[in-house]
């Protein structure tokens, strides 16, 4: 990781796990899928993180703090299109063609918010599976019912069945297969995305209500456990990957 005395919180802020940690990094109207996102990867790090972490696609590092005592060393990809700044980039590369690394390199790899940026995803788990260790493990999320982002480059969405078939004939192990969120988490999602860009004489107004309405689903979900239809609606889904030992 290169410039880790310039590292800041962007998208969660620690020990709290509150969003954003910097206004700027993430839109109001993604607040909602930012903190669920935020909450998995707190409990599969913690559980999960270890000795040599390798980010793909690592943009402004999010969940760095997150992970960075319980690490030996970490190694960041990127490629040099990202509409994010990334000054801890190790190596620029475009992960369609390959990762550029060893075999047998890292200990626990993440690839958060990537998935549905690559056009050849089966290749790329592929060389996830190659560049971990016997018994590393690949931590991974990926939005389903979630707008268009970052097009051009953007390419699919993956239903649980698709990931585990998909990793599982890249040789890996499902430890966990997480689907996140529900109907009323999609309908607050596309609620907030669209107060987010209402404007009356330039000044975006919706802002607030977007946040505000988005934190009244999270608060209602704190209450009351998992939210219906989580399964069949998830706002995103994720898992936790093993190479075999």
């Amino acid at each position: 990781m290169r410039n880790p005395q310039l590292w800041k919180p962007t998208k969660i802020r620690t020990p709290s796990l509150t969003v954003p940690a910097d206004p700027a990094a993430v839109g109001a109207g993604s607040t909602l899928m930012a903190t669920l996102v935020g909450r998995w990867y707190a409990q599969v790090l913690a559980r999960h993180a270890r000795g040599v972490l390798l980010e793909l696609g690592a943009g402004a590092m999010p969940y760095h703090a997150l992970y960075r005592d319980q690490v030996d060393a970490v190694w960041c990809l990127d490629w040099p299109q990202s509409l994010h700044q990334q000054p801890h980039a190790d190596l620029w590369c475009d992960l369609n063609a390959g990762i550029p690394l060893r075999s047998e390199l890292a200990d626990t790899l993440i690839l958060a918010d990537v998935l549905e940026h690559i056009y050849r995803p089966q290749a790329l788990l592929a060389e996830m599976h190659r560049v971990l260790r016997p018994g590393g493990v690949a931590l991974l999320n990926t939005p389903f019912m979630y707008w268009v982002h970052e097009a051009p480059h953007d390419y699919f969405r993956y239903t649980p069945h698709a990931l585990q078939r998909m990793a599982q004939d890249a040789g890996f192990e499902v430890l966990g297969l997480d689907a996140v969120g529900g109907s009323l988490c999609v309908l607050a999602d596309v609620a907030g995305k669209l107060l987010q860009s209402l404007q009356v004489f330039g000044w975006a107004f919706g802002a607030p209500l977007a946040r505000g309405l988005q934190r009244a689903v999270l608060a209602l979900q704190a209450g009351r456990g998992p939210l219906p239809l989580s399964a069949s609606s998830p706002l995103f889904v994720a898992a936790v990957l093993r190479r075999h030992p």
